[in-house]
């Protein structure tokens, strides 16, 4: 049998410069790919598909409100905000476990307004770990009542990336091709649950991965700490309200920044 390995073209690299640690990334690999032991299967969840299931509960009371952190992610219909798949995991050390509600307007109204209750209370008492908050809350808050005010504590992969490697993409594909042990996801389409559950696994284990590195940069851990999570609850505001300005002054400082843009290109 032969392997083939999908990776960018040199010459690639000389347009995209980005993509030179993520390549290095794909070659590195090569040795655990031949060996057999790339790429690691995802852990096993519990899908809840067409009807809901009493087992869906049973976990969020047992490996939920007993998780080290819980990771979740959403899948919504742009624009109107409805929920379409939620996926939850959980991590408790080594092991990690999760749950996949799927076509959740289609489940009885009873099991969502009782799964969203308990995955409130999961969450008041345990950390929650999401790749772009400020995305995931609101569709929480409108298809689950969860409030952001309700979480005992949120991080956030993108914004920890973001002050780690500000010069990089921080989307989750492009994180987890650097740091996720697991088969690649994003090209799923959205109603395959291995797109959710792609989403939540790789989340995680980057998280693991990047937070190590914070763990040596005081600096940096310190400015996603007191800035970057603190400014989650004030853009989720203002892409709800808008923000005032000042028409004439953005007018002016429109043109002056427009004019500095060009000198940058020039030089």
């Amino acid at each position: 049998m032969t392997t083939t390995l999908a990776v960018l073209h040199l010459a690639d690299l000389f347009h995209d410069p980005r993509m030179i640690l993520p390549s290095r990334a794909d070659w590195a690999r090569i040795p655990a790919i031949v060996a057999g032991t790339h790429p690691t299967p995802r852990p096993p969840r519990l899908v809840v598909a067409e009807h809901m299931d009493p087992d869906a509960l049973a976990w969020l009371a047992v490996e939920a409100r007993h998780a080290d952190h819980l990771v979740i992610d959403t899948e919504y219909v742009p624009g109107t905000g409805q929920l379409l798949v939620l996926g939850v995991g959980a991590r408790r050390g080594a092991e990690f476990s999760g749950i996949q509600i799927m076509r959740w307007p289609t489940q009885p109204v009873w099991f969502q307004q009782t799964f969203a209750a308990d995955l409130r209370e999961a969450v008041r008492a345990v950390p929650c770990l999401f790749q772009n908050a400020v995305a995931d809350l609101p569709i929480l808050e409108q298809n689950c009542g969860i409030r952001y005010a309700d979480f005992h504590q949120i991080d956030d992969l993108m914004l920890l990336d973001a002050v780690m490697y500000s010069e990089m993409p921080h989307d989750l594909g492009f994180i987890s091709s650097l740091r996720s042990p697991y088969p690649k996801g994003k090209h799923l389409p959205m109603e395959d649950p291995d797109y959710n559950w792609s989403d939540v696994c790789d989340t995680d284990a980057d998280w693991t991965s990047l937070l190590a590195e914070a763990q040596k940069d005081p600096a940096a851990l310190e400015v996603y700490r007191s800035q970057s999570l603190r400014l989650i609850p004030i853009v989720m505001e203002s892409n709800q309200r808008g923000i005032r300005v000042a028409a004439d002054r953005v007018r002016t400082a429109s043109a002056e920044y427009t004019a500095k843009m060009a000198d940058a290109t020039r030089i």
